[in-house]
């Protein structure tokens, strides 16, 4: 009993007073707010936590590429959960002495090692962002991709590895040779699936709402459960579906249009889904 009361008073706490909802004029029953939700949205820390388990690593037939000495590379300093995990499911590599420069652009990540006139770069991230950087035809480009949504089942996620030199710090579109893929196991926050499963069976719609690109999302949509086929957030239109859905490359501007065009009540999560499933059943 105790443990119910403490889950319904963290809800209410949360999700259900003006200080939670400031668009509220008055504070709303916790318990009709609960029997009443339609949809709730998340983003992907309410899913998994990053870690990832190294699976395999894939390059261009004739090619030498090392992704995983690219990805550790290019990741060394990264603070994204996505990209940390990435970094630690790849062997640890040793540094040289000079430290390099980094920098993250969320489904991207470089570092740069100044090498004479010229800095070496290594980047990672998502395979859709990643090609936009490199000399690849459109052969090699639909070969990759085509692999890359092939790796990506039963929970994997896929990113793709590139590298070049450059006089600039940071990568130019079109001028970096491509490494290659490494395929992880995403690793969810526990009870995620079993909380997924529970909101389809009660008829509660689950919008997975990223700013990550559409091939991340689809990777951490599949290991959890959501959907299949995530769509692309453009222009905040929501598209009516009797699943749970996903919207990626989402920006501050549409994200306030989809969420206008959910079913409503809705919630945005502020804890792991599985934590805020049991407190929505303790309160309705």
């Amino acid at each position: 009993m105790t443990k119910r009361w403490n889950l319904r008073s963290e809800f209410k706490r949360a999700y259900c007073s003006e200080a939670a909802n400031p668009s509220l004029s008055a504070p709303r029953s916790s318990t009709t707010y609960a029997k009443n939700l339609r949809t709730i949205i998340v983003d992907t820390v309410h899913l998994t936590d990053g870690a990832q388990q190294y699976i395999e690593t894939w390059t261009l037939p004739g090619t030498s590429g090392n992704p995983r000495e690219t990805a550790s590379k290019a990741t060394h300093a990264s603070t994204t959960p996505l990209m940390a995990g990435l970094r630690r499911a790849v062997s640890p590599m040793t540094m040289p002495p000079a430290m390099p420069a980094h920098s993250s652009g969320g489904a991207v990540e470089s570092t740069a090692w100044h090498q004479g006139d010229v800095f070496e770069l290594t980047v990672a991230g998502s395979v859709e962002a990643i090609l936009h950087y490199c000399d690849v035809t459109e052969n090699e480009r639909e070969r990759i991709t085509i692999k890359a949504r092939a790796l990506s089942h039963s929970g994997r996620i896929v990113f793709a590895t590139a590298k070049g030199a450059s006089r600039e710090m940071t990568p130019e579109y079109g001028t970096l040779s491509f490494d290659g893929l490494i395929v992880c196991e995403l690793h969810l926050l526990p009870g995620t699936l079993d909380a997924v499963t529970h909101l389809r069976r009660a008829g509660i719609r689950l919008v997975f709402m990223t700013a990550a690109p559409e091939d991340l999302a689809m990777y951490i949509a599949r290991a959890a459960g959501i959907t299949e086929h995530p769509k692309a957030a453009r222009h905040g239109e929501f598209v009516t579906s009797p699943d749970h859905d996903v919207y990626a490359s989402v920006t501050r501007i549409n994200a306030r249009r989809i969420i206008d065009a959910l079913p409503q009540p809705s919630l945005i999560a502020r804890h792991p889904l599985n934590e805020l499933v049991r407190m929505l059943e303790a309160s309705r």
